[in-house]
């Protein structure tokens, strides 16, 4: 059995993401990784009726979905 090298697989897998449409987008620190997660929110979930999170919400949401697991993060965004 023959194995691949981590970075040749995760290349290989992220640019096939790339051909189906996602975007790469560099995240460098927390805060980056927190405005790409409320761009998501903004352009994605229908409840906000394209309406943007004002920066209280954002922040509430934030305390509300802190240290949950990822299941139940979803179920508190859904």
């Amino acid at each position: 059995m023959s194995y691949e090298r981590e970075d040749t697989l995760e290349a290989k897998i992220m640019k096939r993401l790339e051909g189906i449409g996602y975007e790469r987008v560099p995240i460098r620190s927390n805060e980056a990784l927190e405005q790409n997660f409320r761009n998501l929110l903004n352009r994605h979930h229908s409840k906000l009726e394209a309406e943007p999170l004002s920066d209280k919400k954002f922040s509430r949401l934030m305390t509300k979905i802190n240290n949950k697991s990822v299941f139940d993060s979803a179920n508190i965004l859904g």
